[in-house]
This record gives structure tokens, C-alpha cells and sequence, in this order.
């Protein structure tokens, strides 16, 4: 997720979902949504300020 996270906030990505911001992020399908994905890394407490990577 450390990766994913810092990729998404130097970037300045804004994803979004295709089914309702519902998707399943595990190991096997962490790659299917970005917006799920980046969305789990915000309540795991990444935080976008750099504070915790």
C-alpha cells in the first residue's frame, strides 16, 4: 500500500469508483479499483500530508 499511496499523492491522481465504492481490496484484488484501494490506505491512517507512509 506504501507504494500505491505514494504514487497516488505525488501525482495527483483522483480515481473513482465503477461499482459504488463497494469493491472487495485483498491480495488478490487490490489491483481492481485505485479509488478502493486509495480510499483503504486513508482509513489504515495513511495520511495525503506525508506524515505516514
Amino acid at each position: 500500500c506504501k507504494g500505491f499511496f505514494r504514487r497516488t499523492i505525488r501525482s495527483g491522481q483522483n480515481y473513482s469508483c465503477r461499482f459504488q465504492q463497494k469493491c472487495s481490496i485483498d491480495k488478490d484484488q487490490r489491483n481492481a479499483c485505485r479509488y478502493c484501494r486509495f480510499q483503504r490506505c486513508l482509513n489504515v491512517g495513511m495520511e495525503p500530508d506525508g506524515r505516514c507512509f
